[in-house]
């Protein structure tokens, strides 16, 4: 499994900070979705989508945003 990022309204994968591609193959993946959520909440990022990526599309796993990543506290943070 792969951990990527993919922005919502156009649907490209998470190359590098200048790159946002169609091909999940050529993505960054993340080692944790918790990692990947941590760089959009350093990046104060919205509308970007994690997704868990399996070798069959089928078995693929959107995660919704359910919150504004610029509100999240940090990893690892307690309240």
């Amino acid at each position: 499994m792969r951990v990527l990022l993919k922005k919502k309204e156009l649907g490209g994968y998470y190359l590098d900070d200048e790159h946002w591609i169609q091909n999940a193959e050529e993505a960054k993946a993340f080692e944790s979705s918790s990692q990947a959520l941590e760089f959009c909440r350093q990046k104060q990022w919205e509308g970007v989508q994690i997704v868990l990526k399996f070798d069959s599309d089928r078995y693929d796993l959107i995660l919704p945003s359910l919150v504004s990543v610029g509100d999240l506290p940090p990893t690892g943070a307690t309240s």
